[in-house]
């Protein structure tokens, strides 16, 4: 954003007009006050660049909170490699008929896109907070949710790449944890 900086560290969380934005428009008003604040500011401008999870976390949050407050965001559109999707994963279960195994289909939702649990366990497992989706937008992981049921998950998950029947009645306990707090999709 134009005009804005975060250039020292006990700031990094706020959002702080840019010395030199202020200077260029005190140049417009007053000449000789330019000339004045160019000598103060020898150093010239200092900025922050946001890499990564920082940045993910600021496009995600940071702008809704801007915008909200009344300020007017451009080119958030036209980002490239740096597209998020507005809300977490959303944790998607179905469960398929069975007599001695059942299914238990496990996904996060991304707007239009799902993700497989495998890959969201394994960016958790990693200590990742966002996965980056097959059409190149990054969304967050459910933190909060994976705080919870993380590990029955990745035991789910383990399950089922150990038996291709399905899973026994031995993880029914695992699943019933996931299915209370899950709506189960009733496409199956």
């Amino acid at each position: 954003l134009a005009g804005l900086n975060v250039s020292h560290r006990l700031l990094a969380r706020e959002v702080v007009r840019d010395v030199g934005f202020t200077v260029e428009l005190d140049a417009e008003l007053d000449p000789v006050a330019r000339r004045l604040s160019l000598e103060r500011l020898a150093l010239g401008r200092a900025g922050v660049e946001l890499i990564a999870d920082e940045a993910w976390r600021f496009l995600i949050d940071g702008l809704q909170a801007l915008q909200e407050a009344g300020w007017v965001v451009f080119g958030e559109t036209q980002l490239a490699h740096n597209r998020v999707v507005r809300e977490a994963l959303q944790p998607r279960l179905r469960l398929g008929p069975s007599t001695d195994w059942f299914e238990l289909q496990i996904d996060f939702d991304a707007g239009k896109q799902q993700l497989p649990a495998a890959e969201v366990i394994a960016s958790w497992l990693a200590g990742e907070r966002f996965v980056r989706l097959a059409d190149a937008r990054v969304a967050a992981l459910p933190a909060r949710w994976l705080e919870r049921h993380g590990s029955a998950l990745a035991e789910l998950v383990e399950l089922q790449r150990s038996d291709s029947r399905g899973l026994g009645p031995h993880a029914l306990p695992l699943a019933a944890a996931l299915l209370e707090e899950v709506a189960a999709d009733e496409d199956l």
